[in-house]
């Protein structure tokens, strides 16, 4: 069953964080990452926890209850911290984007500087081709190296200030800018003559009134995003980067695992 589409070509999912221990979360800890055009909204539906936020305002961390919804921007570094049973709807903008390598993950710089080297350290064995047990190993593997580069991330941004968060975004931008061409194909899922629109094209962003060209522009820390002219609200965004409202919470709308939490 495929995730379920809301306007605008977005998508609902249940998510239920990592349980896995980190050495300062020791209820769980997702894996921190960012995605480059994508925005993303949480609504905390049981259990609770916090999400942890790195932007051009510095570190924040917001708790997260059931009833509370959180949103953030592309660009925006996000990571999840499990406190007991934690479970959200996530709300996608420019669904299938994510798993076309919109996301980055925090990984060292050296790891993110090395094409091949990301690559292989962000590929998951595909579900079902090895044994639960070695594939969730292989997760976490990610995971923790996710989270030495987010520790030394958070140091710099303390130390220096948001302008630290420069080399991860002209990494990011790198690191997609081969796959950017493809996003504006017609996924498998869209039968060729249709009409359909895949569901991350679309004419002109929500709120928007007129059609919309991505252009170059600056991340969050400000620094220009030169690698990648053609989908650069690709690390880009920023002026909000964390947001909270109260709300009733919403039902489980789909079931799809996020691998990257």
């Amino acid at each position: 069953m495929s995730d379920p589409l809301l306007p605008g070509g977005s998508s609902a999912s249940l998510l239920s964080v990592y349980d896995w221990p980190a050495p300062d979360a020791p209820g769980g800890s997702g894996s921190p990452h960012l995605h480059t055009v994508a925005s993303e909204a949480y609504v905390v539906v049981a259990g609770e926890g916090a999400v942890q936020t790195l932007s051009a305002e510095g570190f924040a961390e917001r708790d997260l209850v059931p009833g509370r919804v959180v949103w953030f921007t592309a660009g925006v570094v996000h990571r999840l911290l499990n406190r007991g049973g934690l479970e959200i709807v996530v709300l996608m903008s420019d669904s299938g984007l994510p798993e076309a390598g919109d996301a980055v993950l925090t990984f060292p710089p050296d790891v993110l500087a090395d094409p091949e080297a990301y690559r292989a350290a962000v590929t998951l064995p595909a579900p079902g081709s090895v044994p639960d047990d070695v594939r969730e190993r292989a997760a976490r593997r990610r995971r923790d190296l996710a989270l030495e580069g987010y520790r030394a991330l958070l140091s710099s941004v303390e130390d220096d200030g948001p302008g630290a968060l420069g080399p991860l975004h002209e990494a990011a931008a790198r690191l997609v800018a081969p796959q950017t061409a493809s996003w504006a194909r017609s996924p498998a899922g869209v039968e060729a003559g249709s009409g359909a629109r895949p569901p991350w094209r679309r004419s002109r962003p929500v709120g928007a009134s007129r059609p919309h060209t991505w252009r170059p522009a600056r991340s969050p820390s400000g620094t220009p995003c030169r690698a990648v002219a053609s989908a650069c609200a690709a690390c880009c965004a920023g002026s909000t980067s964390l947001r909270a409202a109260a709300t009733d919470g919403l039902g489980r709308d789909s079931t799809r695992p996020h691998d990257h939490r």
